[in-house]
Order: structure tokens, then C-alpha cells, then sequence
């Protein structure tokens, strides 16, 4: 194919933009067919399958360059913008979850320094009455003890009394001691559950609810609530497992002391990691319908001794006592 220098003589004033313009539009009113590789235009005749080059005006050139770049950094002026409303999106979500895990948190303390507070309220008391009658009986003693050489016969038994006094104050911290160590039992030991909802699936031996065929044993209780709900620690404990962990999809392992561990299974998302101290009323994850179920719900279970145990009535037993508990404290 041989090379044609197209000339725009004829056109107006040669040479210029305006003309080269004109000179495309007229070779494609003729059957031209023009081709652009970089910023020349090769023009092709159809009929003699002549060629010949057109260069773009300078000005042309710039205005597709600096377009070039302006649309280059308005998408990544989008993008930038998507990200950060994204992860703006990421970050507020946490802060929520950090805080409502600190509010659980508050109230978990607040239920602790309420039973501190009770025990205290209870030992300063019997401080106070055994101090007020050891000065008492130091009175007494004095007043009808010894009186010009004579001794009272009643001096025997204020002495015994005395001392059977200072026995007291003397194991009085011993006592005060066991208050807190109870009190710290308490906090640790399952009294309620993880969240609020029917019980669709109870413990013990049952039919398979997803193959709908033969028997299996149910190791804990079903709460049916919506994905999402907040599940709370029943008790004071530091965080065994947490993770994936077979059927029982997200899972996580409370290791709550004196021999009881509580476990909490199917859950959509985990906001506790192993190693963790948490506190009664924590919350530990988000429910979901992870691992084997038929539905959303909270796969709550107990553990004593390393025994399956039902935990509904370990419950309710537990809620007796911290109730004898906190009556015994009053005086009541």
C-alpha cells in the first residue's frame, strides 16, 4: 500500500486545526475509512486502498492527555472515598460492640461491689456490737471486781466472758475471709442464661431435628432468638476455647472455676478470644445459625466435673442459694 501526503490546500487557510478538521470530515464523507494508533490518523481510501497520516493538532493532544488524567484521578478519588466510608463503617461497628461489652461489664462489677458491700455492711456490724460489749464487760468487771480487797463472786464469770469475747474478735477476720471467698464463688457459678428466649430443644436423648431420624444425645438446651442477639457469660470465668469447633459451628468455652465450665455454640460472630477474663452478663458473641441446626438459636451447655449436666436446674439451684446468700447477709 503505498503512502499519500494528504494536503489541505483548497480547505481555507492551510496548515491550520480548522482545516485538518475539515479534511477528516470530508475524506469520511467520501468512504474513507480512518484509523487512530497513538495520535496520528491514518486515513484508508476504500476505492484505490491509498493511505496516507494526519497529525492531531497540539492542542488536541493536550486536551486528551490532561482528560486522560483527570478521569484517572477522579476514580481514584472514588475509590479512596469508598474506602474510607467502609472502614469508617468497620470502625464504628467495633467501638459499639466495645462498648456494649463494657457496659456488661459495669453491671457485672456493680452485682460484685453489691455483695462486697454486703459482707462488709455485715462484718463492721458485729465489729462494732462485739466492741461496744468488750467495753461493756470491761466496765462491769471494773465496777464489780475488786472493791477494798474483796472480790466479787461474779468476777469469774465477767473474766470468762471476756475472754470467750476475745476469742471472737480474734477469728472475727477469719470469718470475714470466708464472706469474700463466698461471695467470689457465687460470682463464678452459673445463675442465669445466656439470653432470653424459648427453650426449643431441651437436654437429654431426643430425635436427630435435621435428618429427623433416630436418637441422639442433646448435651445442652436450645434458646431460639434472632441472628444477631447478644449472648452474655452466665458467670465469672476466663475464656477456654474460641473458635470454630465442629457441629457446633463458632463456639465459645467459659472455664468458670470450682469444677463448672459453660459452653456456647452456633453463634455468628465471637467477641472474645482464648485467654480472656470475662464477667457474669458479658457479652461473649452474637447468635447465629453456625455449624449443624436446622435454625437461629443459642446451643447453651454445662459441664461439672467434666460430667454433661443439665443446666436448666443447676440453675435454679444456684439462684436459691445467692438468694439465701444475700438474705443471710441482711440479718434477715
Amino acid at each position: 500500500m503505498s503512502r499519500l501526503h494528504v494536503d489541505s490546500a483548497g480547505l481555507g487557510t492551510r496548515g491550520t486545526e480548522t482545516n485538518k478538521y475539515l479534511l477528516l470530515r470530508s475524506l469520511r464523507d467520501r468512504g474513507c475509512v480512518v484509523r487512530k494508533p497513538g495520535y496520528r490518523l491514518v486515513v484508508l481510501s476504500e476505492k484505490d486502498g491509498s493511505a496516507s497520516e494526519i497529525r492531531l493538532p497540539g492542542s488536541l493532544k493536550t486536551t486528551l492527555l490532561y482528560g486522560s488524567i483527570g478521569a484517572s484521578l477522579v476514580i481514584a478519588l472514588l475509590f479512596i472515598l469508598a474506602g474510607g466510608y467502609v472502614n469508617q463503617q468497620v470502625v464504628a461497628r467495633r467501638q459499639a460492640q466495645k462498648i456494649e461489652r463494657l457496659q456488661a461489664r459495669v453491671v457485672s462489677e456493680r452485682r460484685a461491689v453489691g455483695q462486697y458491700r454486703q459482707v462488709a455492711a455485715l462484718t463492721g456490724k458485729v465489729q462494732k456490737q462485739t466492741t461496744t460489749l468488750l467495753h461493756a464487760v470491761k466496765a462491769a468487771e471494773t465496777k464489780v471486781g475488786v472493791i477494798d480487797g474483796y472480790h466479787s463472786p461474779g468476777d469469774q464469770g465477767l473474766a470468762g466472758i471476756l475472754k470467750v469475747l476475745k476469742h471472737i474478735e480474734g477469728i472475727l477476720p477469719l470469718s470475714v475471709g470466708r464472706a469474700k471467698s463466698q461471695a467470689f464463688r457465687l460470682a463464678h457459678t452459673p445463675d442465669m442464661l445466656p439470653v432470653q428466649g424459648p427453650i426449643t430443644s431441651p437436654f437429654g436423648y431426643r430425635t436427630n431435628p435435621v435428618t429427623d431420624s433416630g436418637t441422639q444425645f442433646h448435651d445442652g438446651v436450645d434458646i431460639g432468638v434472632p441472628v444477631g442477639t447478644p449472648v452474655h457469660a452466665v458467670a465469672d470465668g476466663t475464656v477456654a476455647y474460641a473458635g470454630w469447633y465442629g457441629g457446633y459451628g463458632l463456639y465459645v468455652l467459659l472455664d468458670n472455676g470450682y469444677g463448672v465450665q459453660t459452653f456456647y455454640g452456633h453463634n455468628s460472630r465471637l467477641l472474645v478470644h482464648q485467654g480472656e477474663v470475662v464477667k457474669r452478663g458479658e457479652v461473649i458473641a452474637l447468635s447465629g445459625e453456625t455449624g449443624y441446626v436446622t435454625g437461629p438459636h443459642v446451643h447453651f451447655g454445662l459441664h461439672v466435673n467434666g460430667h454433661r449436666t443439665n443446666p436448666l436446674p443447676f440453675i435454679a439451684r444456684a439462684r436459691e442459694r445467692t438468694t439465701v446468700s444475700s438474705a443471710s447477709s441482711k440479718g434477715e
